[in-house]
């Protein structure tokens, strides 16, 4: 395999808000109950925010994350390191040929949402549910949410230096993941919804193979519309409108 083409999956996504999510949970049989549920928080540096006039996320395509799941064995609580969009020069054949250990697990993956298509690369770092309660109360500094292999990751392909020792917490968010029995035009779905101060947001999204990526693509969303469940005119992934409410909110 010639990783310098390395692309492991197509992710398809269509984002729906306020009636719309609420269509959609009923269309798929979605309840709270059924679902995983876990925190989500972002971490960003204030001086970076602040020098790119507050969309320093979103100007560079650099996100720090955190789940954290309940303690019941519904899920486990990690970080992640997304660059989205990421650039392929920047990633060396190291890193373009590594998959995962079991503990950390780094993907490259398009994102498609409608005309939109991103590169986007992650780290993803498992951790304890006590790990993240212990970041939140101040007895654990937030630097240690992220492996040396994240750090290092942040340095060789990221489009800015970042500073771990500043980094602040923002969330959080509640969250419920489903896996649907149903599939929509044949494709397994994954459903997440984030809700914000009573405001949600509900992502529905396959995986796919690069190969026969726009077919698939254009019998998702023919689908999801049958089921009058059309992806919404404003602009922006889920992560990028949340995380633009929590920058305002700080």
């Amino acid at each position: 395999m010639d990783t310098r083409r390395r692309l492991d999956r197509i992710q398809i996504k269509v984002t729906l808000s306020g009636s719309r999510a609420a269509a959609a949970r009923r269309a798929l049989t979605l309840s709270t109950a059924s679902g995983a549920r876990h925190r989500v928080f972002f971490c960003v540096d204030p001086v970076a925010t602040t020098e790119y006039g507050g969309i320093a996320p979103f100007d560079d395509g650099i996100i720090l994350r955190l789940r954290q799941y309940d303690d019941s064995g519904a899920g486990r609580s990690d970080s992640t390191v997304k660059l989205r969009p990421a650039r392929r020069s920047r990633l060396s054949p190291e890193w373009l040929g590594t998959h995962g250990d079991g503990v950390e697990t780094f993907r490259l993956e398009a994102d498609w949402a409608g005309e939109r298509r991103v590169l986007a690369a992650s780290l993803t770092a498992e951790l304890g549910y006590r790990q993240v309660s212990d970041v939140l109360a101040g007895r654990v500094p937030l630097r240690a949410m992220f492996s040396p292999a994240q750090a290092r990751f942040l340095r060789e392909c990221g489009d800015r230096p970042v500073e771990l020792d500043r980094l602040r917490v923002l969330g959080p968010i509640d969250a419920v993941r489903w896996h649907p029995r149903l599939p929509v035009a044949g494709f397994a779905v994954t459903a997440e919804q984030w809700t914000l101060d009573e405001s949600e947001l509900l992502e529905l999204s396959i995986r796919v193979e690069p190969d026969g990526a726009e077919i698939a693509q254009i019998a998702f969303e023919a689908a999801l519309h049958a089921l009058g469940l059309d992806a919404e005119a404003e602009p922006g992934t889920k992560t990028h409108r949340a995380l633009a409410r929590l920058l305002e909110k700080s």
